[in-house]
Parts: C-alpha cells; structure tokens; sequence
C-alpha cells in the first residue's frame, strides 16, 4: 500500500526510519554550534538534534520550505536548485550536509565545485548515498512500497567507494572517513579540502 507525506510525495513506510538512519550518522560528524548549509534540507531534522550558530537549508520543493520557514523561523530557507544556480552569496560554513542528495544530480561534480567555495578554512561536507550494490533492493523496496518510489526514480547514478573517492579528488578534497551503514547499502562520506 502507498503512502503520501504530508505534502502528498508518493513515499515509503520505511522512508522516514531511513532518513533518522541517515541524520544519525551524519550527526557524530557535526560539531555543536557550527554553521550548517543543507542542501536537500528535506524537513530539516537536524535542526531537532543541533541548533547550529547559522543555518541554511535549501531545496527544490516549495511546500518544504514554506513549511520550514514556518517550523524554524529563526533559520533560513530558501528555494534553490543548486545544479542551475550560483550560491556563492550564501557565504561560507563549517559543515554542508547533502543527505540522500548526490545520488540525484546529474553532474554531481559540478555540484560539489560549487559547494567547494562555501566551505569555511577546515570546513567539511557529510555526504550520505546508497551504494550500488543495494539498487536491486530498492526496486524490491520501492515495488513494495516500502522505499519512495519518486525518489528511486530520480537517481542518476550511485557511486561505489571507489567512485566517490575519484569524484572527490577531481573537485579537489579527500575522503576523509568513509563508512558503509545499514548493512553496507548506504554509504557515509566526509569531505575535506
């Protein structure tokens, strides 16, 4: 049976288990009061676990940032396609989350050279995708309405290990940890310069 969030996604029953998945990995890695930007921000739920000196959270669907500009007004939000727009006036910031984020862009090493200029000095990029070798159980999944079906069908590419290592060099960082999670199906990755 298929669901829809609240703002009538077609989403899975395990979508919001898996996003908690994600935020819990991605949390050991960001330091209390440093500047976030979050591309893909989704619903912000890590603004329920930090409350960063600085916040920016950005994405693609109108109703999630009305809704959290609504939830979080101390924070901003704004309406971004970061393949297709510059961001250079957001400033600089000590960590940029892209959670379930680069699996989604066409070019994704555009994508980070863009996000290079937003780093502060020491700055760091917590990245979280799927690994390859789990798509087949997110067709499984998304059949079964388990997984989003919109959002599997949105993936350009996954990269292995050995493909985000290449993807971070040629834009000009290193690996700095890289770990597998939910039984080696996803993947965490820090970036640094």
């Amino acid at each position: 049976m298929r669901r829809r969030d609240e703002y009538g996604k077609l989403t899975g029953l395990l979508s919001s288990w898996l996003e908690h998945l994600r935020l819990r990995q991605a949390l050991k890695h960001i330091p209390h009061g440093c500047s976030i930007l979050e591309i893909g921000c989704g619903r912000a739920e890590v603004l329920r676990f930090r409350q960063p000196a600085r916040y920016v959270g950005l994405d693609i669907i109108p109703e999630l940032i009305d809704r959290n500009r609504s939830r979080y007004p101390r924070y901003d939000f704004a309406l971004v396609n970061v393949e297709k727009q510059d961001m250079v006036l957001l400033g600089k910031f000590d960590v940029v989350l892209m959670l379930a984020v680069i699996e989604h862009f066409a070019k994704p090493e555009q994508v980070l050279k863009k996000v290079k200029g937003l780093l502060a000095a020491g700055g760091l990029i917590i990245a979280t995708t799927p690994h390859p070798s789990g798509e087949c159980v997110l067709q499984v999944g998304s059949r079964l309405g388990l997984c989003s079906s919109e959002s599997l069908k949105e993936h350009h590419s996954l990269l292995a290990r050995e493909e985000l290592h290449r993807l971070a060099g040629r834009c000009g960082f290193r690996v700095s940890l890289y770990r597998t999670f939910l039984l080696g199906l996803n993947q965490l990755a820090i970036l640094r310069e």
